[in-house]
């Protein structure tokens, strides 16, 4: 083998290295991008279905606020009928002191002993005569 030979030898086994070396570079660009292809797939399900998730907790949330309003206005009436009825409850109760109190002094006043005539005389006097 002379020189010339080996050097096309030389020169043959480097381009096939080379295009090895381009091959094997090309293929893991692309099994690199077919990965980055696939996760961004993946992201893009996952953020679609949180999506829907997130949609689903908002309307639950509104629901829950809807109910909590509707809920406060009850207990809102419910304070104002209870106020209602403890003002009802006190001038029942002032009510009820003062018949207490006047049932007390009619109690405690002396009953005179008087006739049909004696009555029938004063309220002539007064000018109610007795029929």
């Amino acid at each position: 083998m002379n020189l010339q030979t080996k050097i096309y030898i030389a020169g043959g086994v480097a381009i096939v290295l080379i295009v090895l070396t381009m091959s094997m570079s090309m293929w893991m660009t692309n099994h690199r991008i077919t990965q980055a292809e696939r996760a961004a797939s993946v992201a893009k399900q996952t953020a679609a279905e949180k999506e829907k998730l997130a949609a689903e907790k908002e309307t639950e949330a509104a629901g829950y606020k809807e109910k909590s309003e509707y809920l406060e206005k009850q207990v809102a009436e419910i304070e104002a009928t209870a106020r209602k009825q403890d003002e009802e409850i006190e001038r029942t109760k002032n009510n009820t002191a003062a018949a207490r109190s006047r049932v007390d002094r009619a109690r405690s006043v002396r009953s005179v002993d008087t006739n049909a005539d004696e009555l029938c005389g004063k309220l002539a006097e007064v000018g109610h005569g007795c029929e």
